[in-house]
């Protein structure tokens, strides 16, 4: 309770009143009470009366005007009291009058009543469900003076702990671009003032994720590079540089460019143990926390731990059955040569590893031309050679010389083998640390079959046991796999020129062995970017992962060939066109998807052919036009298959604008046209992006030749940085401009502004405009809707872009390369896309193209 206090002496009999205290303006609290007193003095003593807003008080409650819902007591005395404020006495006005018959009465001083109140949630923010990534906001009205604080808190563990937002403290507060993890969070506003805090009420935000896209087979194949769990054939491996195999039949992979280690069961099912596809880093933990860089060799120890050699951080790494990896020596990004305690070890270049016939754990120091001990604490000593002195010579461990040592295997005999690459060789490892030379000659590689120094080595990459004490040798650029057996006869067993033709395995680049435990061997094929299984007698199949096959065979659906396909387009009967880049040549594939070649001659590129076609636009006569990229020329194929050059000079690059033959290309990647004849030119390396009139004349739309950048503007005031596809959706030309990582508009006369993403920032982030962000947007198209759809390369997904410009991810998944048909499909590097219906985008990825239904 608040008072002010007045007082007087009472004066003299007849006297009439004068007020002698004044009342005091008064701060109260909604619900709570203040008293207001006044003296005066005067004979007789004065009698008071409170006057409210004018209206004279009377004690009880007040049932009108502004304090409609206050109680009053003393209103006929020097001390008023008003209980049970309302909000709405707020700013009321309060005067005393005294008198005693004498005239004239006192009137004192008009106080004002200020009301403040606690804080007050007026209007609750509300449960919110959306589809990701759409924004989510939720907002707050607040009561309360004075006005409170705003402070948005989060909770994502329904409500027993907040946090505050940074940032948040405005009326309304929104999750820009939602995603799976935002599902289940509760969102309040905390109000605060002087009188205290008061919270509103947790409201949920449930987040529904996009349904994966199912994908299906066009025409061509899909194997290649990719990160892809699975079984067989839809694994996908990048890469991989070693292979293992424990006592249960499980095999291990050292998967080197996606930085993980890979499991395939006895069934053939594909997993990842440790790692994350295509995140490289050092750290322990378990599974998926773990992060290796570039790892190139495995071994299984007796207890069923892996070892791993990670090369790129120059350390020695383990892996327990239940995935928790640890580092055994080494520090990480340290290199050097240095024996000594587990984490004061370095190495340079640790890429290969056997276990002895006395389980010591031997590792390959490629670049210290040394091989390594590491005990069971991590300690680590040199067993043969000498850092940093490469040589060739045979003998005593301390006088015994290597030359880059690639690999390793400890044989069915107890013998250790190193084949020592550098010199072209295969020695034999005594437990001393003596070394022999079994087969080749130090300096002279070849393909020669024959005994001991008869034979001829080429770069050994990979070795295993096989049966009777012999090794397994895979030899990375001859393609080959050979045996060679304890008393040192060398035989070719698979011979990549002998392999087939067609669709047949060949090797590519053939890496780490390990024996099957049949006398047969298992084989890391890393250009191939897959796992094979090589009988005794040589017979060669695929355990997983899927081999690139390229071609230019026409036909249909898997049987035929394309190679490097990458833009896409409708031709005027729905036919789905194709620059099939590598190949120099335009195919067309019918409903039914046959594949038939319209331009250009396969494997023939020149200036009277197309030379690595990128892009295709076709126009409602039937005309097909081609960014002929090779040969800097727009090309153009009548509806009866003619082709000529639209504009440009087959073989001369430049940036004139002006009449068709003497204008000039650099590198156009992309090609539009619009329903007035216009043609519209990615003009990649000239930074630009032109128009071809109907008459041939060209003329800059937008950019400054040669000069790269980002700058919105009109004309020649705009930038880009690598304009690469083009698609014009009835008034507007869109760009997708790859090396800035957006998406750009065009107006007809050449303002450009910026849609989505931000300028030179790489990402995989959905959400609205500039939120969103891009790896390598390299193919564009457009639905009837207005949505854009951009083949984002570098993520390995096809992104769509509503006309307001939020962007979301509807087909592939970020950093998971590699293509998988089926629901929750998978993309490889897609290059180009087209809208063949509602809900249907043909896509082209890795060697084929694919048909990918929305949801």
């Amino acid at each position: 309770m608040l008072t002010a206090c007045g007082g007087g002496d009472g004066g003299n009999s007849g006297v009439a009143p004068q007020i002698t205290t004044q009342p005091l303006a008064l701060t109260g609290l909604v619900g709570e009470s203040v008293q207001f007193s006044v003296a005066a003095s005067g004979t007789p003593a004065p009698a008071f009366a409170w006057l409210l807003d004018g209206t004279t008080l009377a004690d009880g409650p007040l049932a009108a005007g502004r304090c409609a819902g206050a109680t009053v007591s003393g209103a006929a005395t020097a001390t008023v009291t008003l209980a049970a404020l309302p909000q709405a006495c707020d700013g009321a006005t309060l005067r005393a009058r005294a008198s005693n018959g004498s005239t004239p009465d006192a009137l004192s001083n008009e106080v004002t009543l200020t009301v403040h109140s606690r804080p007050q949630v007026l209007t609750a923010p509300a449960d919110l469900r959306v589809a990701a990534p759409a924004a989510a906001s939720f907002s707050v009205q607040a009561g309360g003076r004075p006005a409170p604080t705003i402070q948005w808190q989060v909770s994502t563990d329904a409500g027993e702990h907040w946090s505050d937002v940074p940032g948040a403290t405005a009326a309304q507060y929104t999750i820009e671009a939602t995603s799976a993890a935002d599902n289940g969070k509760r969102v309040r506003a905390m109000l605060s003032n002087v009188h205290g805090s008061t919270a509103s009420n947790a409201a949920q935000l449930t987040v529904d994720a996009i349904t994966p896209a199912t994908l299906t087979l066009v025409a061509g194949n899909l194997g290649g590079p990719g990160s892809v769990d699975g079984s067989g054939a839809a694994a996908r491996f990048y890469e991989p540089a070693a292979v293992a195999r424990d006592a249960a039949g499980i095999v291990y992979v050292a998967d080197t460019r996606n930085h993980t280690i890979r499991r395939i069961t006895p069934a053939g099912a594909v997993d990842t143990l440790a790692g994350a596809a295509g995140d490289r880093g050092s750290s322990d933990g378990i599974g998926a926390a773990a992060r290796f860089d570039n790892p190139m060799a495995l071994a299984v120890d007796a207890a069923g731990n892996i070892v791993v050699a990670d090369t790129g951080n120059r350390t020695i790494r383990r892996i327990t059955p239940d995935g928790t990896v640890s580092t055994v020596a080494g520090a990480a990004g340290q290199s050097g040569s240095a024996d000594g305690a587990a984490a004061q070890a370095r190495f340079a270049s640790p890429v290969a590893l056997a276990f002895d016939a006395a389980g010591r754990l031997v590792v390959a120091d490629a670049d210290n031309c040394t091989l390594r001990l590491v005990g069971a604490d991590g300690a680590v000593s040199t067993l043969s050679g000498a850092a940093g002195d490469c040589g060739s010579t045979d003998g005593p461990a301390a006088d015994a010389r290597l030359s880059f040592p690639s690999a390793l295997a400890l044989a069915s005999d107890g013998v250790l083998y190193v084949a020592d690459r550098g010199n072209a060789t295969l020695r034999r490892v005594a437990a001393d640390g003596a070394l022999a030379t079994l087969a080749g000659v130090a300096g002279e590689p070849g393909t020669t079959d024959g005994n001991g120094s008869a034979a001829r080595l080429g770069d050994v990459a990979g070795l295993a046991a096989g049966a009777g004490g012999s090794l397994w040798l895979s030899e990375a650029q001859n393609g080959t796999l050979r045996r060679c057996t304890a008393a040192g006869d060398v035989s070719t067993v698979v011979d990549y020129p002998a392999l087939g033709s067609g669709d047949a395995p060949r090797f590519n680049r053939p890496g780490g062995l390990a024996a099957d435990g049949s006398g047969g061997v298992l084989l890391a094929d890393s250009g191939n970017h897959v796992l094979r299984t090589v009988t005794p007698g040589g017979v060669v199949g695929t355990l997983a992962g899927a081999a690139a096959l390229s071609g230019s065979s026409d036909g249909a659906g898997a049987a035929a060939r394309f190679y490097a396909p990458r833009g896409l387009a409708l031709d005027a009967a729905g036919r789905l066109l194709v620059a099939d880049t590598q190949n120099h040549t335009v195919r067309r594939i019918a409903a039914d998807g046959s594949v038939s070649t319209v331009a250009g001659s396969a494997g023939s590129p020149g200036t009277a052919q197309l030379n690595a076609p990128a892009a295709v636009a076709a126009d409602a006569a039937g005309n097909i036009y081609v960014a002929d990229v090779g040969n800097h020329v727009i090309r153009k194929i009548s509806a009866a298959g003619a082709m000529s050059v639209l504009a440009g000079k087959p073989g001369v690059s430049g940036s004139a604008d002006g009449p068709a033959d003497a204008a000039r290309f650099f590198v156009p990647y992309g090609v539009a046209v619009d329903g007035a004849g216009n043609v519209y030119v990615a003009d990649t390396g000239n930074q630009l992006v032109r128009r071809i009139a109907p008459d041939g004349t060209v003329s800059t739309l937008a950019g400054s030749a040669r000069a790269a950048g980002s700058a919105d503007g009109a004309g020649s005031a705009a930038r880009f940085n690598g304009p690469f596809a083009l698609a014009f959706d009835g008034s507007r030309l869109w760009v997708a401009d790859r090396n800035g990582r957006t998406l750009r508009q065009v107006t007809l006369d050449g303002s450009v502004s910026t849609l989505a993403g931000r300028a030179g920032e790489a990402g995989s982030s959905d959400g609205p405009g500039t939120l969103a962000r891009f790896a390598a947007p390299e193919g564009l198209a457009f639905d009837a809707a207005g949505n854009a759809y951009v083949a984002d390369s570098g993520n390995g997904t096809v992104r769509r872009v509503t006309p307001g410009g939020v962007v979301s991810t509807v087909v592939g998944t970020p950093g998971r390369s590699g293509v998988r048909l089926g629901a929750d499909g998978r993309l490889a590097e897609p290059m180009g896309v087209a809208v063949l219906g509602p809900g249907r985008l043909a896509i082209a990825t890795a060697n084929g193209i694919v048909r990918a239904e929305l949801p």
